[in-house]
């Protein structure tokens, strides 16, 4: 007899690519993430250090949204953590020319380091990237 492990109801988040979508999707998640939980205290639904979603999805800025989001909650067990550490990446964005290390101070540590070291690589071309000394 099989167990039907699969609850009834469940939540997807997909994110869109694009920095102006990443950063509106930082801002739509902080308002889901207070109206969520809300409903599922109220309703006595998932608990606190659950998955507010079941399933995370993105591509390209929605991706780093995702992955920066389940990061914070593997790390801290907060939701609203999460939501707070996306903004200020988004706004720090904003500012004029981040560098990589600064990038990976509001990010994922290792894992960020790693992607925006290849983009930066793909982007200036190995002379720039390790560039000859005299």
């Amino acid at each position: 007899m099989a167990i039907n492990t699969v609850p009834p109801k469940q939540r997807a988040l997909v994110l869109q690519g694009g920095v102006a979508l990443g950063a509106y999707e930082s801002g739509v998640f902080k308002t889901l993430c207070n109206i969520l939980t809300d409903e599922d205290n109220k309703n006595g639904g998932k608990e606190g250090g659950v998955p507010l979603f079941d399933i995370f999805a993105g591509t390209s800025a929605g991706a780093i949204n995702s992955a920066l989001l389940v990061s914070q909650f593997v790390n801290n067990k907060n939701w609203q953590d999460g939501a707070e550490t996306l903004q200020k990446f988004w706004r720090y964005l904003a500012t004029p020319t981040p560098s990589i290390a600064q990038l990976y101070r509001y990010t994922l540590g290792e894992s960020a380091r790693k992607y925006y070291s290849a983009k930066f690589f793909f982007y200036e071309g190995i002379q720039n990237v390790f560039p000859h000394q005299s």
